[in-house]
């Protein structure tokens, strides 16, 4: 593009289209990267809740289960 304004003699011309141009790819850029990382971070928050969960209640529950007679 810098060379195409050189060429034609609209240099800052060329310098706009391709900031607006670079622009352009870093919004569908950063729109898609918000589609994929997303998600991706809160099933990995939900999965470490879940399983700190479970972890914390695991003792809880084989307490209960020996109290009531088990094995």
């Amino acid at each position: 593009m810098v060379g195409w304004g050189q060429r034609k003699n609209c240099l800052a011309e060329a310098f706009r289209t391709a900031a607006e141009a670079f622009a352009a790819r870093t919004n569908s850029q950063s729109a898609l990267l918000n589609m994929l990382v997303l998600p991706c971070i809160y099933m990995t928050i939900v999965t470490f809740v879940g399983i700190t969960i479970l972890a914390l209640l695991m003792p809880l529950l084989s307490l209960c289960f020996n109290l009531a007679g088990g094995k």
